[in-house]
């Protein structure tokens, strides 16, 4: 949502250059030659050691926010602590992990309290969210534009948690060429932003 948001902007500046964005799952060393880059979320711990046809580099480590709508939030008690969220409807990607490993950083114990609904992408996750369904994870940079609109409000004001960072990553042979280039630099100056 963040890059096809800003997508325009690159498009304005480089009209050359032809974007074609394409939704994956898949790990960055399986990307095929037709790719000049990978964009990709690296959960903590999770990195495997990068083939030599590849280079990669951080783009951004944003913090982990519990997330929900207003409407969900006027039934709600105040949340004045991480572990105040167990007892909530919480919204779930693929698995629990997520929810685990935010809870752990706070040092709440989560074991066999997570349950609720599962809905494999972020961005179904974050729209079952807008509709008042539960409270969902999300890093701050996929729910900016939602959380300036009011669409969706943090819950809490908790420490910051951080779970992982998006990379881009590239074949070496490719690298260098200008029109990557050109957006590996626009992309780092947006995300400074």
């Amino acid at each position: 949502e963040w890059l096809t948001g800003r997508i325009g902007d690159f498009t304005a500046d480089f009209p050359d250059i032809q974007i074609e964005l394409q939704p994956i799952e898949t790990a960055a060393g399986a990307i095929d030659h037709n790719v000049d880059a990978h964009i990709h979320y690296v959960i903590d711990g999770t990195s495997a050691e990068e083939e030599d046809a590849f280079r990669s580099v951080a783009l951004t480590r944003p913090p982990i926010l519990a997330v929900a709508s207003p409407k969900f939030l006027a039934g709600q008690a105040a949340f004045s602590q991480p572990s105040d969220l167990l007892g909530a409807s919480l919204l779930h990607e693929a698995s629990i992990d997520q929810w685990r490993r935010w809870f752990e950083q706070h040092g709440v114990d989560s074991e066999g309290k997570l349950d609720g609904p599962r809905f494999w992408q972020g961005h179904l996750t974050l729209a079952a969210a807008r509709r008042g369904q539960g409270i969902a994870l999300a890093n701050a940079l996929l729910v900016d534009d939602s959380l300036r609109k009011g669409e969706l409000v943090e819950v809490g004001t908790f420490d910051p948690v951080f779970l992982g960072s998006y990379m881009l990553t590239s074949r070496r042979s490719r690298w260098r060429g200008e029109a990557l280039a050109n957006f590996r630099r626009w992309i780092e100056r947006e995300l400074s932003q």
